[in-house]
């Protein structure tokens, strides 16, 4: 999507202008403001893991058959790489609105711009009467706003897949009860995705009963690396009398910091004879200069003084 179609969104209701090649009529709004920011209605670059995720990326593909996906876990553990793994996983550019969040989006208005922006890369349509109630000296509630979304989702012929990236810097509890009703009330053809580091302040008990919510957590990321983790190893790290030497890399995409970390810790909770030593580089730059000289130095080292 580029800076002419989201531009072209927000219209003068006098004007009902077209959209480029469309075919679509604008939507009928003020215009664009200032702050739209296009690169938050696209996802990240995908980035390249080695961790087994099939059973995850077929969960999300179940997912579908539910309103809500949620992916809760701390930063790093891959809730966006596996988002953007499974849209793409198909080769082609996925049918998905997808909206990267920050804490200026607090404010409804700023956010309802932003989710309409993100449908009309996929469904021009969509959003021209919440977007034209904009104008009016009082601002329309939430909830009334995202009933006039619902309806014209409603109205489109194809699936619609919402993607709510960074959903924790929201806390306005406005847009909560706003988001809670869309969910509610979502038609068959619109699927809601939700990553956060914390548990979203909605109502999840409810729609776990209700068989709407699909979840993925902390613990199940962290199995989906287990194919490439020490983890499993540790019982034979512990028959093992000699000092063992851990080398990670500070940005390693292969295999999070974040686990490398949990095998430090392991070896500590274990009491077993360890050096640490940390690269700043990547996975993928261990091999190369200057970081493989660093790397042969802490082995020969290492090796010199353990045995």
């Amino acid at each position: 999507m580029d800076i002419g179609q989201v531009m072209s969104i927000p219209r003068a209701i006098d004007n009902n202008e077209p959209r480029g090649d469309s075919g679509a009529d604008a939507l009928d709004a003020h215009a664009a403001p200032d702050w739209l920011l296009v690169g938050k209605l696209a996802p990240p670059e995908q980035r390249i893991t080695v961790a087994s995720r099939e059973a995850l990326l077929k969960r999300l593909d179940e997912s579908l058959s539910r309103s809500l996906s949620v992916i809760v876990s701390p930063p790093g553990f891959g809730k966006t790489t596996l988002l953007t793994s499974w849209l793409f996983a198909g080769g082609a550019q996925p049918r998905a609105a997808w909206l990267s969040l920050d804490e200026e989006d607090n404010d409804p208005v700023r956010f309802f711009y932003y989710v309409v922006a993100a449908l009309q890369a996929f469904e021009p349509g969509i959003g021209r009467a919440p977007i034209s109630l904009f104008g009016f000296l009082q601002r329309p509630a939430a909830r009334d706003l995202m009933t006039l979304l619902l309806n014209e989702i409603d109205e489109t012929t194809e699936p619609v897949l919402l993607v709510l990236d960074d959903y924790h810097l929201i806390g306005n509890p406005e847009i909560d009860s706003a988001l809670a009703f869309l969910v509610d009330r979502a038609p068959e053809r619109l699927r809601l995705f939700v990553a956060t580091r914390e548990e979203p302040r909605l109502p999840l008990a409810r729609w776990r009963s209700l068989q709407r919510i699909t979840e993925i957590n902390l613990e199940t990321l962290r199995q989906s690396w287990l194919a490439v983790s020490p983890m499993a190893y540790f019982d034979r790290f512990s028959r093992w009398p000699r000092k063992s030497l851990i080398i990670y890399a500070k940005y390693d995409l292969t295999f999070l910091p974040e686990l490398s970390l949990d095998v430090v810790a392991e070896f500590e909770r274990r009491g077993l004879d360890h050096k640490v030593v940390v690269l700043p580089c990547g996975h993928y730059t261990m091999g190369e200069a200057p970081y493989n000289y660093m790397d042969g130095w802490q082995l020969a080292s290492f090796l010199r003084t353990a045995f």
